[in-house]
């Protein structure tokens, strides 16, 4: 039996994370019964499409809480890079050029961070809450709410 194997039978294993996992397959047999499209290639794509951009965020989080701080202004900087890249798309930019430019809005704004909170010793906690705000407020792309169409090929189907 191999290390995962073994691992996954492991009694505290199951203790941690067998009451989550009893749950999820019992909302997918639940959903699976109610819609008889849910268990359909698209449908599972969809979600896991929806989910990835948490899932990432997460995973970036987890060491940001390791080692014992917290950042706030995570969605705010999500909001700004998804501004950004469709104000970049929707200009006529490249697919390549405008992701290679989000990503760097992106970690510039957590350097800015790192950097406030580092320099002068202000916790992270009233660094991001403050950064929360300026990113929001900067990736308000008008004063008049609404949807935003982008007539781009990156996200025709």
């Amino acid at each position: 039996m191999g290390p995962q194997l073994k691992n996954f039978t492991n009694l505290k294993f199951v203790k941690s994370y067998g009451g989550v996992l009893a749950a999820l397959i019992a909302l997918m047999v639940l959903f699976s019964f109610l819609s008889p499209h849910f268990l359909q290639t698209n449908n599972i794509l969809t979600v896991l499409a929806q989910v990835s951009i948490i899932a990432i965020l997460a995973y970036g989080m987890t060491f940001v809480l390791m080692i014992g701080e917290i950042d706030l202004s995570v969605g705010a900087i999500v909001a700004l890079c998804g501004i950004v890249l469709g104000v970049m798309l929707s200009s006529g930019q490249g697919a390549v050029v405008s992701i290679i430019i989000v990503l760097l809005v992106g970690a510039l704004a957590g350097l800015f961070n790192g950097f406030i909170s580092a320099k002068f010793r202000i916790p992270t906690f009233i660094v991001t809450v403050a950064t929360m705000g300026i990113f929001r407020g900067v990736a308000m792309p008008s004063p008049m709410p609404g949807q935003y169409k982008l007539r781009t090929p990156l996200f025709s189907s």
